[in-house]
């Protein structure tokens, strides 16, 4: 497929995360899909399934979540992806409960393309920010007790 083409697949990889339509998913990933997240705070589950499970998560913790797009690049099978993911704080999230406090995070994903699907991913965002920003670590500053 065309790098234009693979650019509008993983497009809606976004249009997914952002309508909530779980439908999208199956359409774009191949069945043996598989995701490269070693800072995910939420377990990792392959293929169309998992990644509907990884929206699903993600949507009952932070129910108004969206991802800008901030850049997209595209080299043979492989698209890269900027994002900023921001979001509100309103449902339980890895066992904490709501903390009513606004995220915004940034990421980059690499999709590996094969036969018009999504076969693989590789996602690297600031999980720490994410942390951080929801008050549940703190970092103290080296002048700090």
């Amino acid at each position: 497929m065309s790098e234009a083409a693979n650019k509008a697949i993983s497009a809606r990889y976004y249009e997914a995360w952002n309508t909530r339509n779980l439908s999208i998913p199956d359409e774009i990933f191949a069945p043996e899909f598989s995701i490269h997240d070693p800072a995910s705070p939420v377990p990792l589950l392959q293929g169309p399934e998992g990644v509907k499970n990884r929206i699903q998560v993600y949507h009952t913790a932070f129910p108004d979540l969206q991802i800008a797009v901030e850049g997209v690049w595209s080299e043979a099978d492989i698209v890269t992806t900027r994002w900023t993911m921001t979001a509100s704080h309103l449902g339980v999230f890895r066992g904490y409960a709501p903390t009513r406090k606004s995220i915004r995070v940034t990421g980059i994903t690499l999709h590996r393309l094969a036969d018009g699907k999504i076969a693989e991913a590789w996602v690297n965002w600031d999980t720490l920010t994410l942390w951080q920003q929801l008050g549940l670590i703190r970092f103290s500053q080296p002048d700090e007790p």
